[in-house]
């Protein structure tokens, strides 16, 4: 009775462990798809394209006919916008602080 009482509680430990253990991964696996498809950062309106030693900053509604290179190789500044034919210009759309 006793040897039965024993083989139970092993048991009992090793399904608690394998059921940790598979919360664990499906924890792991969750915060890595998270992470890896951006799920909670902000969508900046542009992707970064590399080309050979630098990168340029191509906004996603590009104009297909403007070759890669003549957009710019950095990143627009907070109040700035890319254009689809590759100019920075100041993003009128947002009001400036303490403006109405």
């Amino acid at each position: 009775m006793n040897s039965v009482k024993n083989t139970s509680l092993k048991t009992m430990k090793f399904t608690k462990r394998k059921i940790g253990f598979i919360i664990a991964a499906i924890i792991i696996v969750g915060l890595v798809l998270v992470s890896s498809l951006r799920l909670f950062q902000e969508d900046p309106g542009y992707f970064v394209v590399p080309h050979g030693n630098h990168n340029h900053y191509v906004p996603h509604d590009r104009d297909p006919d403007i070759p890669l290179h003549s957009f710019p190789q950095r990143p627009p500044r907070e109040g700035e916008i890319i254009t689809p034919d590759g100019r920075i210009i100041r993003d009128t759309t947002v009001t400036a602080p303490g403006r109405r």
